[in-house]
């Protein structure tokens, strides 16, 4: 809606005359107006109060709850172009989603091949995580600096969602994993999580869970310069034997040969200072755990 009364006038007088008229038309309140709103022309106010009206097919007598609500409406429209003039609005909401400000539901999302090679082939669908990452139960946005890590330019996200059963034993939580990168989710892998298998009573966040899930499936690996089982934010050094350009800093050797492993892990390498930037970094004995999926009747295709 292009207000004439707004025609030639910047972006300041814009938005103190439509600040003043928002007051104007907001219940009597203890608090008192910002004093530079006091310097608006009444009959200025009035003028594009009348013009909205006119806009609106409303009467200049209507002050109904529904006439109130569609002034509002249109102040609201017309404050958000003036507070976004000049800004691309893509940009702010890149910046918004790598902070993990988004609410879940405004990320795109992209499957990586690490979830159709790992997580589509243990019985966890597109649709099931697409509809898990839309309404999820929890949400963790992780990120460096909460760690302590300021200059690591990794961050992701883990989503649960919880599925009640008939069967109690066979409650479970789905826990998604994903690399975030602006507004976008990349789906990197996801685990149905059994109550029955998995200690959970002291998880209280997504973060928790997926501690709780490796320590009950997750084995030993290496690093560069350090060995452990999980792996969170971490700047870890390659050692001077190992090619900075392969990836045979990581390594997992499972209990045996027949043992099927699954390794999930988002890093970068500093190639100038042998550094490897690890947001995460874990290894599952994938046998185990498919092992206890078939007790749960999941139809496994691996």
């Amino acid at each position: 809606m292009e207000l004439n009364t707004l025609k030639g006038r910047n972006s300041k007088e814009i938005e103190i005359l439509l600040a003043s008229l928002s007051l104007d038309l907001l219940p009597n309140s203890p608090m008192s107006p910002l004093p530079h709103l006091h310097k608006v022309d009444p009959s200025l106010r009035h003028q594009l109060l009348n013009e909205i009206r006119h806009r609106l097919g409303l009467s200049p007598s209507d002050n109904s709850p529904a006439a109130k609500t569609k002034l509002y409406q249109v102040l609201v429209s017309e404050i958000n172009k003036v507070a976004f003039d000049g800004v691309d609005v893509n940009k702010v909401r890149e910046r918004a989603g790598q902070r993990g400000y988004l609410a879940p539901k405004l990320y795109k999302l992209e499957f990586e091949s690490t979830f159709e090679t790992d997580a589509a082939l243990l019985g966890i669908g597109h649709w099931e995580v697409r509809s898990a990452l839309r309404r999820p139960d929890d949400v963790k946005h992780l990120n460096p600096e909460e760690f302590g890590v300021e200059d690591l330019d990794k961050a992701f996200s883990l989503y649960m969602k919880e599925r009640i059963r008939r069967d109690k034993s066979d409650c479970h939580l789905l826990l998604i994993l994903t690399d975030r990168k602006g507004d976008v989710q990349h789906v990197l892998d996801a685990w149905r999580v059994y109550y029955s298998d998995v200690d959970l009573t002291r998880a209280s966040t997504p973060l928790d869970i997926l501690r709780a899930f490796v320590n009950v499936y997750g084995l030993n690996m290496s690093i560069g310069s350090e060995t452990g089982v999980f792996f969170l934010f971490k700047k870890i050094r390659i050692l001077p034997d190992q090619d900075v350009n392969d990836t045979n800093w990581m390594s997992c050797n499972p209990p045996d040969k027949d043992t099927k492993i699954a390794t999930s892990a988002l890093f970068s390498v500093d190639e100038t200072e042998r550094i490897i930037n690890t947001a995460f970094a874990f290894t599952i004995n994938e046998t185990k755990y498919i092992s206890d999926l078939k007790k749960h009747g999941v139809k496994v295709l691996r």
